[in-house]
């Protein structure tokens, strides 16, 4: 495959100006400590000791870097190729790289302070790239307008922010829910739609997500858990997920090649 020269130098760009605004946001970290701390608080934060002062993870503050790459990549791709829905309507793209680097900021913020606000800013990031997930697959099925579409994410997004200001509980439960039914739609999308598209990108994209989900119960229930080390489940959940996103945008781009048979290739 062939590197995009333009999107490696937003990637790069995107991260370097990201460094400066993390250390700023991190330095906000004492101020957190009067906020509304996070419903995970006191001892149920993942692995990662959770510092007295200062950032309160520093591993999995900043490997949320990777969502920012990742996204910044993604705003500066050129979308694939002609025919892909990417290319002739850049929105998409624009909406999906925004949502990928508002999850690494949110991530950054609520591991850097723990609190209620950061948990927010977290979830919430993850919820707009879920439900953008959704609403492409949706819409490559039943057209939709723009006004149409725009009004669905974000009344949708804005239920969910209700839901998890006041069931914060159930956060990570409706996250999980939509990418099943993401997916569900874009397997969907394949069967009724013969899509042209590379579906073994589809298919790493969900087995480098399931990697990443697993580092994420071993490190939250403890059984892989080293408090004080640099190397965190939960900070590679964060590079999964970023690395997820990335090949889950290079299956959207690839639909519409004229090189890919009519033909839905996804391993049994």
């Amino acid at each position: 495959m062939r590197i995009d020269g333009r999107a490696a130098v937003w990637a790069l760009l995107g991260t370097s100006v990201s460094v400066p605004v993390m250390l700023w946001l991190m330095g906000r970290a004492d101020v957190s400590a009067a906020w509304r701390a996070a419903s995970c608080m006191p001892d149920r934060c993942f692995c990662e000791m959770v510092r007295a002062a200062g950032v309160r993870q520093p591993v999995n503050a900043w490997s949320s870097l990777a969502f920012i790459a990742a996204g910044s990549w993604i705003l500066g791709s050129r979308g694939g190729n002609r025919s892909s829905p990417l290319s002739s309507r850049p929105v998409h793209r624009i909406v999906f790289g925004i949502a990928v680097v508002l999850i690494g900021y949110g991530s950054a913020f609520y591991h850097a302070t723990l609190s209620f606000a950061g948990q927010f800013a977290d979830v919430f990031g993850m919820y707009l790239l879920a439900v953008f997930i959704a609403l492409y697959a949706w819409s490559r099925l039943r057209p939709l307008g723009h006004v149409a579409v725009v009004a669905l994410y974000c009344g949708i997004d804005l239920a969910l922010a209700v839901m998890l200001l006041s069931v914060p509980a159930f956060r990570r439960y409706a996250f999980g829910l939509l990418l099943l039914a993401g997916l569900a739609l874009e397997l969907r999308v394949r069967r009724m739609r013969a899509a042209r598209a590379d579906a073994r990108w589809l298919a790493a994209a969900v087995l480098v997500m399931a990697v990443g989900f697993a580092a994420w119960i071993l490190d939250i229930s403890r059984v892989a858990c080293s408090p004080g080390s640099l190397l965190q489940g939960h900070a590679l959940w964060h590079v999964a997920g970023a690395a997820a996103s990335l090949l889950l945008f290079r299956y959207y781009a690839s639909e519409g090649d004229p090189r890919m048979p009519i033909r839905d290739s996804m391993p049994p």
